[in-house]
């Protein structure tokens, strides 16, 4: 692991959020570092995707017993 994908930042000092294609949270990066944390992801998640499970909410929207759980 290189030291720029465990750099640091904090509130107002230049960096932004790296989201995915739903909006989540993956990385905080700065240009610095944007491409080596960017590495620990797939290219294809900063795209929108399908997905068969919530991504938002409290689960009520998925039926855990039908999910063999």
């Amino acid at each position: 692991m290189s030291d720029l994908e465990n750099h640091r930042h904090t509130p107002r000092d230049g960096s932004w959020w790296v989201r995915d294609g739903h909006g989540i949270e993956l990385a905080r990066v700065c240009d610095e570092c944007h491409d080596a944390k960017l590495a620990q992801f797939r290219p294809d998640v900063l795209d929108a995707y399908d997905t068969d499970e919530p991504i938002d909410g409290d689960g009520d929207e998925w039926d855990w017993e039908d999910a063999g759980w």
